[in-house]
């Protein structure tokens, strides 16, 4: 997306392979992993709900894996992680 700040990509995308998401999560819109792939997905606000709570029934809900990370990141770091995530368009 061309409106997105570079240098706050690049720090998201730095802090999504230090937490592990890609451990589960691909982000070419192609491949299958253990968690949905992430490329397109929503706007950063979108992305930063999922993070904050994976387990809300316009997520995962009861069927959710993920962990929930409103309270294992700051602001600051899920702001990062959803303009990342929201790169991937």
């Amino acid at each position: 997306a061309p409106d997105l700040d570079a240098a706050r990509v690049k720090r998201g995308a730095l802090l999504f392979e230090d937490k592990n998401c890609d451990l589960c999560h691909e982000r070419d819109n192609k491949t299958s992993g253990q968690g949905p792939n992430l490329a397109g997905h929503a706007s950063p606000a979108w992305a930063r709900r999922l993070l904050e709570n994976p387990g809300a029934p316009l997520y995962y809900g009861e069927k959710n894996d993920m962990p929930s990370f409103g309270k294992k990141l700051t602001a600051v770091e899920l702001d990062r992680l959803a303009t990342y995530l929201t790169s991937l368009k």
